[in-house]
């Protein structure tokens, strides 16, 4: 592979934020007829020093993004003073694999390890829990927890329900229980597996014409997280 990083000067528009754009491109030439992998990460040194100051970091993305580009990933700071969450780091992309991820993520953590004096301990991360992502983060930041944004994770489920037929008028209003009882479970998890059994056999018996997105969906690819402790809801 084939690397080129560009430190570009100073912008106009930035100016008065002491902001460097930083640049950065991989190109893959190891194998004919790929797509070059591209990604571009900007930030200012005001945004950096809050992320260094926080343990509390947020990945989010855009897709209304320039042609060429797959996605927007933006990483966003918790103030240690107000509580808020500010965007402190963008990336645009034209990939969205865990290669790339990795690669962005590497890029950010040399960004905010700049100085030597700083060593990053980062105790929690929220995402939408896209595998790709966080298998990078596992790698790249190793949080003492991940954290998955429950507006995704509703978000998620009730997509499934569409794409199922489960989320019409004529069944609107379980579909909405049911949405609200696997996020309860979800966030109410503190390892008692039988406690969890109980209350999907319960819901399946409640609910029968949803035995399948709870077994197909739900279990496969929502509880195993939160199973083996992978993933925490909030």
């Amino acid at each position: 592979m084939k690397y080129k990083d560009l430190f570009a000067k100073e912008l106009d528009l930035f100016e008065k934020f002491k902001t460097n754009q930083r640049v950065l491109k991989l190109i893959e030439t190891n194998k004919e007829n790929v797509i070059p992998i591209e990604y571009f990460i900007w930030a200012n040194d005001v945004n950096i020093a809050h992320i260094r100051k926080s343990k509390n970091i947020f990945f989010d993305a855009t897709f209304h993004v320039p042609y060429g580009f797959s996605q927007c990933l933006i990483l966003l700071y918790k103030d240690i003073i107000t509580g808020e969450k500010y965007p402190g780091i963008y990336t645009v992309m034209n990939k969205k694999n865990y290669i790339i991820y990795k690669l962005v993520l590497e890029s950010i953590n040399n960004i905010l390890t700049q100085d030597k004096l700083y060593n990053p301990e980062i105790e929690t991360i929220t995402t939408d829990a896209e595998a790709a992502l966080l298998k990078a983060i596992k790698i790249i930041f190793k949080p003492k927890l991940n954290f998955i944004c429950l507006y995704h994770f509703k978000k998620d489920l009730i997509l499934q329900l569409k794409i199922e037929g489960l989320y019409n008028k004529n069944n609107i209003n379980d579909s909405k229980k049911i949405v609200n009882e696997l996020t309860k479970l979800s966030i109410e998890y503190d390892g008692n597996i039988e406690y969890v059994k109980t209350k999907i056999n319960n819901l399946k018996k409640n609910y029968s014409n949803y035995i399948n997105f709870i077994n197909n969906y739900f279990m496969k690819n929502k509880l195993k997280f939160f199973i083996s402790g992978e993933i925490n809801y909030r």
